[in-house]
């Protein structure tokens, strides 16, 4: 929602296990929404399109917890973010 409200470029990828109503919101929101076969690691994905796409950054747990690399306006973005994701 945020990326949304921001008018930034969002990749989402989740495996495809991951129901069919989260694939569709992210997606109405204006998500590129990229799925993954079970034998794919979801995760390897995102780092090849990370790689791939410059200025991007990868928002996982680890990121989330940390906060590396971001500017104070980030940090209040990614902090509504937590919230909104009850992290």
């Amino acid at each position: 929602m945020v990326a949304a409200v921001k008018g930034y470029k969002c990749i989402l990828v989740m495996p495809e296990k991951m129901s069919a109503e989260k694939h569709e919101t992210m997606a109405r929101l204006g998500a590129t929404v990229v799925r993954t076969p079970k034998n794919v690691l979801h995760t390897a994905v995102a780092e090849q399109i990370h790689k791939e796409t410059p200025n991007s950054i990868i928002l996982d747990q680890v990121y989330i917890v940390t906060f590396k690399l971001l500017s104070a306006e980030e940090d209040q973005v990614l902090i509504i973010i937590c919230i909104q994701l009850g992290l």
